[in-house]
């Protein structure tokens, strides 16, 4: 029954030891995780998840992730909202927004595929317009033409892959357009 799911649920995500606590004196990462397993309580066929991962420590996002992935792997249909891209490339399919305006839209292999142009790490911005910073190092888009000869290709990801569409100002889809 739901009590046993419950248990397992909550020891699937770590809580537990908790299970007597009141949800307002855990922290912000188990309160998300609390949520998660509240929410696949019934098992749901379709999960809406508004961020799931904002604001909790990597062990507990790694977590968070297998549970989802489970979820999806038992048949939900998960559907959610994220800030970090380097979530949103292991989703089937993507929708990148910028102020409502559409970045790149379909399987994010198929958005990397869609970039024009190349992208190079440089060792600093120099005077390049379509240059951004990228952790420790720089990243430079090249639409066309010879990169600079202080310039390293690199595969691009979904994150380069949204910069360069935000860049060029043209939306990077595999998808028709939407309305």
């Amino acid at each position: 029954g739901a009590g046993d799911r419950g248990d397992t649920l909550l020891r699937a995500v770590g809580l537990a030891d908790a299970r007597d606590r009141p949800a307002a004196l855990l922290s912000g990462g188990m309160r998300r995780k609390l949520g998660f397993a509240l929410a696949t309580l019934h098992d749901p066929d379709l999960l809406l998840l508004d961020e799931p991962t904002t604001g909790i420590d990597p062990v507990s996002r790694t977590d968070l992730w297998r549970l989802i992935a489970a979820a999806a792997g038992r048949g939900a249909r998960v559907v959610l909202a994220t800030t970090y891209l380097d979530e949103a490339e292991r989703c089937a399919q993507v929708l990148a927004l910028d102020g409502g305006h559409v970045l790149a839209q379909g399987d994010p292999d198929a958005i990397l595929a869609a970039i024009a142009g190349r992208v190079y790490r440089i060792p600093a911005p120099g005077p390049y317009e379509r240059s951004w910073r990228r952790g420790a190092d720089w990243r430079l888009w090249v639409p066309d033409g010879a990169p600079p000869p202080d310039a390293t290709g690199v595969e691009p990801d979904l994150e380069d892959a949204v910069v360069v569409a935000m860049l060029d100002d043209t939306a990077l889809s595999t998808q028709p357009a939407v309305g």
